[in-house]
């Protein structure tokens, strides 16, 4: 799914319903921002990514569009203060 920021609410504007369980592919996420990005070319765009997001290759994709992006990283290291 694909929302629109608007006064602090999420407005979907678009989505695809996904034949599967479990996390969705690259392939799947670009087929979903591809025609986002097509519509909204005059706007300045920022991808907000939860975690099923973390993909270096999506990161270098949206890139390529010019497109900002904050990707959210699994936890990965737990660090310790002694």
């Amino acid at each position: 799914m694909v929302s629109m920021i608007w006064r602090k609410r999420a407005i979907p504007i678009y989505w695809k319903v996904l034949d599967k369980q479990g996390n969705s592919t690259l392939e799947n996420q670009q087929l979903v921002l591809t025609p986002v990005f097509a519509g909204l070319s005059d706007y300045k765009l920022l991808v907000l990514g939860d975690r099923e997001f973390c993909s270096v290759t999506l990161a270098n994709w949206l890139r390529e569009k010019k497109v900002d992006f904050c990707l959210r990283l699994k936890k990965m290291f737990v660090s310790r203060r002694n």
